[in-house]
C-alpha cells in the first residue's frame, strides 16, 4: 500500500476522490493553492507530476518548504512555476516567455524538477516545453514541495500514480489508500482495471457497448469540450484504425488502453495528448492516414461530408491559416445551399442524391491544393491538373 495526498495550502478548494482514484481539486471564486503528494519536501534527485485540467489552466510548480502564499507573490527562489495558458515561466523574481502552446480545456501539464542540475521544466501534453528555468541554487536545505494553484471558478484532476512521492502526511491531509498499480510506462494493468472504468459508459447500463450520450460522456471525461474537439477523433482512431462506426466496443476500449499502460480516465487522456501531438506533421503517412479516417467517421452512412462540418474539421486540422480559406469555406458554404436546393427539386422522382457536397475526392486532394497554391493561382491549369471541378469552380470565381 502507498498513500497519495493533496494538501490545501490557501483558500477553501473542495477535493474529492473519482472512482479511478484520480483526486478532483474544485475552486470557488478566489485562487487556491495545494500541494499535490503530501509536504514532505524534495531535497535531491529528479521529481515530476502532472494534473490534468478541466477548464483553466492552472499555475504549477515547486516552492520552498512551508510555503504559504499564493505562487505569484514568491520571492526569487522562493518559488519556481509556469502558467502554460499565458506562455509564462517565473522563478519569483523573472518572469520568461515561452513558446505558443495553444492551450485548450482539457490539456496534461506537468513540472519536474531536477535539484542536482539546478534546473524546473515543464510540459504539455507529454510534451517538453523549450523553455525552462535553469542555472538555479536548488540546495534549500529545507527542501521543495510540489505546488498547484487552482485559478478561480476553475477544478483541475491529479492522478495518483503520478504524484504519489511525497508519503509523509501532514496534518489536515486529504488522503487516500490504494493498491500500487502500474505505471503508465508499465503495460502490465489488470483487465479488470480498464474494465471497470469502461462500465461507467456502458450503453444502457449494462452490456459491453458504449454509444450514443454515453459515448459523449466518454468523449467529456477524457478531455472533450466539443463534438468536433480533435481529441475525440484521436480517441476513436487510437481505438481502431478501421472502425468507421460511433461506437466502442468493451475489449476493444480494455485490449488497447491496457496495452498503452493506462489505469485511468487521467492515463488515457495523457496517452491522448501525445498521440495528437504526434499528428503536427502532415507530412508523415501516419498524419495521412488520420486525415482520411476523419472523413470516414464523419460521413458515417452517406458518401459525403455536409460543407459546415468539413470547414469546421479542416479548420480544425491548421488549415484557417492558408491564405484563401475563408473564401474557401465562404464558397463552400454557398455550393452546398445550391446542392441541397437542387437535390429538393430533385426528390419526387424518387431517385436518391447525396444532399451533402464534399467527397472523397475533394477531402484527399484539398491539403495537396492549398499547400500547391498558398499564396497565389498563377499557372492554374485546371485540364492540366486534373483536379475536382469544386476546385476549379473556386480558383474560377477569384478570378473573375
Amino acid at each position: 500500500m502507498s498513500v497519495a495526498t493533496v494538501v490545501p495550502l490557501s483558500g477553501d478548494p473542495k477535493i474529492s476522490v473519482s472512482e479511478g482514484g484520480d483526486f478532483q481539486v474544485q475552486n470557488s471564486n478566489t485562487f487556491s493553492s495545494v500541494v499535490v503528494g503530501g509536504n514532505k519536501p524534495v531535497r535531491s534527485g529528479k521529481r515530476y507530476f502532472e494534473v490534468r485540467c478541466v477548464d483553466k489552466c492552472p499555475l504549477i510548480g515547486w516552492a520552498v518548504a512551508r510555503y504559504k502564499k499564493s505562487l505569484t507573490s514568491g520571492d526569487a527562489y522562493e518559488v519556481f512555476y509556469g502558467d502554460i495558458a499565458k506562455e509564462q515561466i517565473c522563478d519569483g523574481r523573472n518572469r520568461t516567455r515561452t513558446e505558443r502552446t495553444h492551450f485548450n480545456s482539457g490539456d496534461i501539464i506537468g513540472c519536474l524538477l531536477d535539484i542536482d542540475e539546478g534546473c524546473v521544466s515543464f510540459s504539455h501534453n507529454g510534451v517538453f516545453l523549450s523553455s525552462s528555468l535553469t542555472g538555479l541554487r536548488l540546495h534549500n536545505s529545507g527542501g521543495y514541495i510540489p505546488v498547484i494553484e487552482v485559478k478561480a471558478r476553475s477544478s483541475i484532476f491529479v492522478s495518483y500514480t503520478l504524484s504519489s512521492f511525497c508519503v509523509e502526511l501532514p496534518e489536515g491531509a486529504f488522503a487516500y489508500d490504494h493498491v500500487d498499480e502500474a505505471p503508465l510506462q508499465n503495460n502490465r494493468v489488470e483487465n479488470g482495471v480498464l474494465s471497470k472504468v469502461f462500465d461507467d459508459f456502458v450503453t444502457g447500463g449494462s452490456g459491453d457497448k458504449c454509444e450514443g450520450d454515453e459515448l459523449q460522456n466518454l468523449f467529456t471525461a477524457i478531455g472533450s469540450t466539443s463534438d468536433l474537439d480533435p481529441i475525440v477523433f484521436v480517441f476513436m482512431f487510437y481505438l481502431d484504425k478501421t472502425l468507421h462506426v460511433w461506437e466502442v466496443q468493451r475489449d476493444t476500449f480494455v485490449r488497447v488502453f491496457q496495452q498503452a499502460g493506462c489505469s485511468s480516465l487521467a492515463d488515457i487522456s495523457r496517452v491522448l495528448k501525445k498521440e495528437e501531438k504526434k499528428l503536427e506533421n502532415r507530412k508523415t503517412d501516419h498524419w495521412k492516414e488520420y486525415y482520411i479516417y476523419v472523413f470516414h467517421l464523419l460521413k458515417a452512412g452517406s458518401t459525403m461530408l455536409n460543407a459546415e462540418t468539413a470547414a469546421e474539421v479542416w479548420r480544425m486540422f491548421g488549415f484557417g491559416k492558408w491564405k484563401f480559406y475563408d473564401k474557401w469555406a465562404n464558397f463552400i458554404l454557398e455550393k452546398q445551399k445550391e446542392k441541397e436546393a437542387q437535390v429538393a427539386r430533385r426528390a419526387s422522382t424518387g431517385k436518391q442524391v447525396p444532399p451533402e457536397l464534399i467527397g472523397y475526392d475533394v477531402w484527399d486532394s484539398f491539403p495537396e491544393f492549398m499547400e500547391s497554391f498558398p499564396s497565389s493561382f498563377d499557372g492554374y491549369d485546371s485540364l492540366d491538373l486534373g483536379y475536382n471541378s469544386l476546385f476549379d469552380d473556386f480558383v474560377e470565381s477569384l478570378q473573375s
